[in-house]
């Protein structure tokens, strides 16, 4: 045998172990019995997620019908809870109806459309009017919503105080 007769022969060697480890390599896993395993585990990991799944998207949507159902009655609840000017000066400790509330404001509204119009040097009137309004339908809001707020801050200094004392009265 000769040089090229040696290369020959060990070329075709080299390529029928190449096609047998392909081949080996192809078929490896259904003769070891892997992919009946992979097979297997798919299907239990499916089983078993499946129903997790479900209970978790039955969860899930439990959750958002109640938060839908929470905000339904939060909006509810705001719309009715509207507090009226009445309430609002019952609140604030003052008394009188909602009539003089409004001439109140109507009367703040026209002095700040007169201090406008006194402390301007050109007297323009849009500029008033609009201070009028603004101070009209804010001054007295304003004064109200500070009434009401300084009354329940002196409340709740009071609260833990009058607790107290109901405590003592029970106890004896």
């Amino acid at each position: 045998m000769d040089n090229d007769d040696l290369l020959f022969f060990g070329l075709i060697v080299v390529a029928a172990i190449s096609v047998v480890v392909v081949i080996y390599l192809l078929i490896a896993p259904y003769i070891t019995g892997e992919k009946r395993a992979e097979k297997r585990l798919q299907g239990v990991s499916d089983f078993t997620r499946k129903p997790v799944n479900k209970i978790a998207d039955a969860a899930n949507n439990r959750k958002k019908q109640v938060s839908e159902t929470l905000k339904d009655l939060e909006l509810k609840q705001a719309a009715s809870k509207k507090i009226t000017i009445k309430q609002k000066m019952l609140q604030a400790g003052l008394s009188g109806d909602p009539k003089s509330f409004w001439t109140a404001s109507i009367v703040a509204g026209l002095v700040v459309a007169a201090l406008t119009m006194l402390m301007s040097t050109s007297g323009n009137m849009v500029v008033a009017a609009a201070l009028g309004i603004v101070g009209g339908l804010g001054l007295p809001r304003f004064y109200l919503n500070f009434k009401v707020k300084s009354r329940q801050k002196k409340f709740l200094n009071e609260f833990a105080n009058s607790i107290d004392i109901i405590v003592r009265g029970v106890k004896s």
